[in-house]
């Protein structure tokens, strides 16, 4: 069973990979939290849907590798994500974020809406839950559309994946000194190296969450008739999050910030809830398009 074995076996399954969004750890993390959260019926759906013994910590980094496809053609998928993409689509880069500017304050639908553009995460997850909650669609439709559900939800809660501030690309633009890591990229501090001084993998990870899964838990769970209205608040929350944690503090470009205890306590916290929201919020998605 998916929740019987997900903290168990979650490492033990899981190939190594370069860094990438959340880093591999924090998405594989918010796949794991789901899985435990998942009703028999809709780990029912998902084994019968992949044919196959595929988790989703499996599929949640298939994104990534996609993008990652398109950018070097000789880049090789990992083997779950080969079969469900055996011919990768090209122009998905922006699908991963988008670029709320942080100076945008009060923030109405439709400002969150013209960020997106034509294409961007909230409009993605949008899209995919749709394909999954369509029988109609192909069985191969389905497989990618739940791959790419699982990581787009947990990228949405990165804070930095909804934020930008004097186009600095959320963060990629900003250096920083943290922990002992010296010049290190705004993003990837909070992407890979706040995560990994949490814990060193994530199943250790997802199982420190407790206390932040419950507080998840405890927040209104959203009806799939209103996933187009929520995930716009899920934009507002992680921008918030950028505001008043990611950014705080942090000089602009050219400056390197070097960041204290404080800024890393502050930060270390906000990534633990956003994760333990997305592995909540992705649960209550698929519990609701996949169930039986």
């Amino acid at each position: 069973m998916f929740r019987q074995n997900a903290f168990r076996l979650g490492i033990a399954l899981l190939a190594p990979m370069a860094a990438m969004p959340w880093g591999t750890e924090g998405h594989r993390a918010v796949a794991l939290i789901a899985e435990n959260l998942l009703t028999k019926n809709t780990e029912e759906s998902i084994r019968m849907l992949m044919a196959h013994d595929v988790r989703l910590a499996d599929l949640a980094t298939c994104a990534d590798e996609v993008r990652q496809k398109e950018r070097k053609p000789s880049f090789q998928l990992s083997p779950a994500c080969s079969a469900v993409f055996p011919n990768p689509p090209s122009g998905t880069s922006s699908w991963h974020f988008i670029n709320i500017d942080v100076s945008t304050n009060p923030l109405s639908d439709a400002q969150i809406l013209d960020f997106c553009g034509s294409d961007c995460v909230t409009k993605q997850i949008v899209k995919f839950t749709n394909v999954l909650t369509n029988n109609a669609t192909t069985r191969a439709d389905r497989q990618q559309a739940l791959a790419f559900l699982v990581h787009f939800v947990g990228d949405l809660h990165q804070p930095l994946h909804a934020a930008v501030r004097n186009n600095d690309e959320g963060g990629n633009k900003v250096l920083v000194d943290i922990f002992d890591i010296h010049n290190e990229k705004l993003h990837s501090a909070w992407d890979t190296v706040i995560p990994t001084h949490i814990a060193v993998d994530e199943a250790t990870f997802a199982s420190l969450l407790t206390s932040e899964i419950q507080q998840a838990q405890s927040e209104p769970q959203v009806p799939i008739a209103q996933l187009p209205q929520a995930v716009l608040q899920w934009a507002r929350q992680s921008l918030q999050s950028a505001k008043d944690t990611a950014y705080r503090g942090v000089k602009l470009p050219p400056s390197v910030t070097t960041l204290n205890e404080d800024y890393d306590s502050a930060a270390e916290k906000v990534v633990r809830m956003q994760i333990a929201r997305g592995g909540v919020r992705l649960a209550n998605l698929l519990n609701q398009t996949m169930a039986k």
